[in-house]
């Protein structure tokens, strides 16, 4: 039986090598490349109570035209018809009250997912998971909601990594 961590904690000031961004935790399928690697290297501000699209600026991966980070991108666009796997991996700055949460709206309606976590006080709250869509249709987006309610603003980093696990042509 395989088992995945959904939450790690780190220190305060711990700092992500490339080499941990940069590879999937999840190994549904060895045999799938990861089509899509987009991060929010530089830290971003997410307002106390509010919920915040995650504007991405690094552009690891692209090989199917999934995203175009200039102008601030905040969507993920499904290049094919078929199901995807999304890695999805939040860090938000230590701090002890409240909650944290991450949903993904699909092209602009209701959420298809959500994880919400405690918050977590000298380490930073780490929101992990790993989302297989249903069968997509081209053309569809994934964005993705961060919030927290730790009475002031908190500074986030992600990354979202994409793969087609099953194509409908």
């Amino acid at each position: 039986m395989t088992t995945y961590n959904t939450m790690t904690t780190r220190a305060a000031g711990y700092v992500v090598p490339a080499s941990e961004w940069n590879k999937i935790k999840y190994n549904f399928d060895a045999t799938r490349a990861v089509l899509g690697l987009v991060r929010r290297a530089a830290a971003q501000s997410i307002n106390n109570a509010s919920e915040t699209l995650i504007t991405f600026d690094t552009q690891d991966v692209d090989d199917e035209g999934y995203i175009d980070i200039a102008g601030g991108a905040t969507k993920i666009t499904l290049p094919r018809d078929g199901n995807y796997l999304f890695d999805v991996e939040v860090q938000f700055a230590s701090h002890a009250t409240g909650y944290r949460y991450v949903n993904m709206p699909r092209s602009g309606g209701a959420s298809d997912f959500q994880m919400n976590f405690p918050a977590m006080n000298g380490a930073i709250t780490v929101v992990k998971f790993p989302f297989i869509t249903g069968n997509r249709t081209a053309g569809q987006y994934y964005e993705f909601n961060v919030w927290q309610n730790s009475t002031g603003a908190l500074n986030i980093t992600a990354r979202v990594a994409v793969t087609l696990l099953c194509d409908r042509t």
